[in-house]
């Protein structure tokens, strides 16, 4: 407090200078000083931790640290689950903060994940996975898109989602918003990336970069097609952690102006706060139902790995080890 300069030099404390200094600054300090004081010294503590996490060279724990120092990671922590789509399972909730915390999404993992690798201190393979690439991973995707269409719904704006029925190279959204000075045509591709995973490691080292060369490269494959259509390129790329690219707050921002000049109950304050609640909390949903698939299917395959039991086959102890077997088979199957 004195080398902060919230106490004067010519102050002096007595033998009992503690309960001095309290009392002089608790009569000094202005409303909200507190949570100033207590963000100040947080932020010191993050920082002299990430300073020695740059400094060990742990690459994973560095990438997950940023990741989850960036704007908004926490949201889903603090949501109020006032509405359904507010809310976490318990099981949800678990693999979340396993997720953020950096463990394993079980104490008792498969010693193989169902693509074969073997599954050691990387608490985040089954995100980068490319048995689950086509499974778990594009279910999430998928679901962000829904919720996405939703919300541009929900802004009067006219939404139009891609045409799978089709093989072309299209984005995943279309909005048309209206009362706005500028284009109001917006194309937008989802994709979520994990800062964590082995691939972008050394780009996690800063804060959202892993969020921005998504971006990059989301806006250079609709680069041409926006041009032609005459439409703005703003793709929604989030971060496992919960942090989300720049485009993604311009588009939301897009959406929220629409809302503002069409009929609804929500002030655009709260259409902004329900837009980053219900993204932060699907988000999280579906990433434990990625590690929840990602365990279910690595115990299947790690059972089916096991070797057969060699007893006698007459015994009891035989047939009480095929019984707990066939059980445990039953389980995952």
């Amino acid at each position: 407090a004195l080398q902060s300069g919230l106490v004067p030099d010519d102050v002096v404390f007595l033998s009992s200078w503690p309960d001095t200094l309290t009392r002089y600054i608790s009569s000094q300090m202005q409303p909200g000083m507190q949570k100033v004081l207590t963000h100040l010294i947080e932020k010191n503590i993050d920082d002299t931790r990430l300073r020695s996490l740059r400094e060990s060279g742990d690459a994973l724990s560095l990438a997950r640290t940023t990741a989850a120092r960036a704007p908004g990671a926490a949201l889903w922590l603090v949501v109020i689950p006032s509405e359904q789509y507010l809310t976490l399972s318990s099981r949800d909730m678990q693999l979340a903060l396993r997720h953020r915390l950096g463990l394993a999404p079980s104490n008792h993992m498969p010693t193989r994940c169902a693509c074969g690798h073997v599954l050691g201190p990387d608490p985040y393979h089954f995100h980068s996975c490319i048995f689950h690439r086509r499974r778990a991973v594009t279910t999430r995707h998928d679901m962000l898109v829904d919720f996405c269409e939703a919300l541009g719904r929900d802004a009067g704006a006219l939404t139009l989602a891609e045409d799978h029925s089709h093989d072309h190279d299209w984005p995943d959204l279309e909005f048309w918003t209206r009362g706005l000075a500028d284009s109001g045509h917006i194309i937008t591709d989802v994709s979520v990336v994990c800062p964590a995973a082995p691939s972008h490691r050394q780009t996690g080292r800063r804060r959202l970069a892993c969020a921005e060369a998504r971006s990059e490269t989301k806006r250079q494959r609709y680069a041409s097609l926006a041009s032609e259509a005459g439409a703005d390129n703003l793709p929604a790329v989030f971060e496992t952690f919960g942090g989300m690219a720049a485009a993604t707050t311009r588009l939301l921002h897009r959406l929220v102006s629409s809302h503002a000049v069409s009929p609804g109950v929500r002030t655009p304050r709260q259409f902004v706060r329900m837009i980053r609640e219900g993204l932060s909390i699907c988000l999280q949903r579906w990433n434990a139902l990625i590690d929840h698939m990602g365990l279910r299917w690595a115990t299947r395959a790690s059972c089916r790995l096991t070797s057969p039991l060699r007893l006698p086959s007459d015994s009891r102890r035989t047939r009480r080890a095929y019984r707990r077997r066939d059980y445990r088979r039953r389980q995952f199957r």
